[in-house]
């Protein structure tokens, strides 16, 4: 008698991971703005997959019926469920608590009850939609007045504003700050 097992084969990269729109040092997403990543990956068994997005290159763990974690510090994004060959979208909300610049690595992994798999090779985008991902952070007033109170101002004078601001961004060139009143 001669028995046949099948085993589960990992979905396979047929478009590498990007970032769906560019965060550079250039043009950085702005704290609290979504990132989000595209990817499409084809699966033999024509199973349903996940596209993951870590902080390092350490392989994640694929989930019986759920989607995979990463066994990194950070997990940037997962995205939902998609059809073997249909592009997968994965979306994170900047914050300010996030660096000024992330590394991130692409996985695409099985979306199945039994025996799950991920691909053994991580992406991480090409070009100017490449890793890593770049945060602008909101600049931190720390002092504000004007001398409105000391003139008595009346309607037709001039008033002059002070601020005192820091920003800690600093990749590349310290960021400019501009004061609107």
């Amino acid at each position: 008698t001669t028995t046949v097992t099948v085993l589960n084969t990992p979905p396979q990269w047929t478009v590498d991971a990007q970032e769906e729109t560019e965060s550079s040092t250039t043009t950085p997403t702005n704290s609290e703005d979504a990132i989000a990543w595209v990817a499409t990956a084809t699966d033999s068994n024509a199973e349903d997959y996940f596209l993951l997005i870590c902080s390092t290159a350490v392989a994640p763990s694929s989930t019986s019926n759920g989607p995979p974690t990463c066994n990194s510090p950070v997990t940037w994004a997962v995205s939902a469920t998609t059809t073997s060959g249909s592009q997968a979208r994965a979306v994170a909300t900047t914050t300010e608590a996030f660096a000024e610049s992330n590394d991130w690595y692409a996985w695409v992994c099985d979306a199945i009850v039994s025996g799950p798999r991920c691909n053994v090779s991580s992406r991480q985008g090409t070009a100017t939609t490449a890793s890593p991902f770049n945060v602008n952070h909101r600049p931190t007033f720390t002092v504000f007045s004007d001398n409105s109170e000391l003139l008595g101002t009346v309607p037709g004078d001039v008033v002059t504003f002070y601020a005192t601001t820091t920003d800690t961004d600093s990749v590349d060139d310290p960021d400019t700050k501009q004061l609107i009143i």
